[in-house]
């Protein structure tokens, strides 16, 4: 089987520069997020689910209005649990699948959960590896990135673990605001480590 590393970090700390980076290194990245749209695709169980517990939040086309539902769940944390109840066992059950088809070709690729602990997808890994930034540069990325005011863009970031409690749980730390140079030699040290650990 292949090696994971289970790739985490707050919102807007650069957790795909870093990705990108593992890429150019030909190690395979999966995406939860790509899972998390996968899971409820026209006609899938996620999106029938999606459609029964928040109604409001579906476009006339029959999809996710993405937008209403973020609001939604980054202002209600009962909604929030509500959705990750449903979304986390089927991403977890495709993750595996995918785990499996790479386990073929390739000794270790790289598992990108923005919530890797919040969803237990940390049981997942071999290695957790959190991609930090200090608050004030996070802040403003994210307001940057999603002309978010400060208020909504610090209530994302509160929505998720705090900074020191994903310190405090990683095996590895990469900062997020590298450059390509020390980003690559911090990279190699991972894959390294991470293909000799028994």
């Amino acid at each position: 089987m292949s090696r994971v590393i289970g790739l985490t970090g707050g919102i807007a700390a650069g957790k795909s520069h870093v990705a990108s980076a593992f890429v150019r290194k030909s190690i395979p990245v999966v995406s939860a997020d790509l899972l998390a749209r996968e899971v409820v695709q026209p006609g899938s169980e996620g999106l029938r689910a999606v459609s029964m517990a928040f109604p409001d939040s579906i476009s006339p086309d029959g999809t996710i209005n993405r937008q209403l539902l973020g609001r939604k769940i980054f202002h209600d944390p009962e909604s929030r649990r509500v959705l990750e109840g449903i979304l986390h066992p089927l991403i977890r059950q495709l993750f595996i699948s995918r785990k499996q088809l790479l386990s073929k070709n390739y000794p270790v690729f790289v598992y990108e959960v923005p919530l890797l602990f919040e969803s237990g997808a940390d049981k997942e890994v071999d290695m957790c590896v959190v991609v930090d930034v200090p608050e004030a540069l996070q802040l403003s990325r994210l307001m940057e990135r999603d002309g978010l005011s400060e208020k909504e863009a610090l209530l994302r970031i509160k929505s998720q673990l705090s900074r020191e409690k994903r310190l405090e749980l990683a095996d590895r730390v990469i900062e997020g605001n590298l450059s390509r140079e020390s980003l690559d030699a911090r990279i190699d040290d991972i894959l390294r480590e991470v293909l000799l650990k028994k």
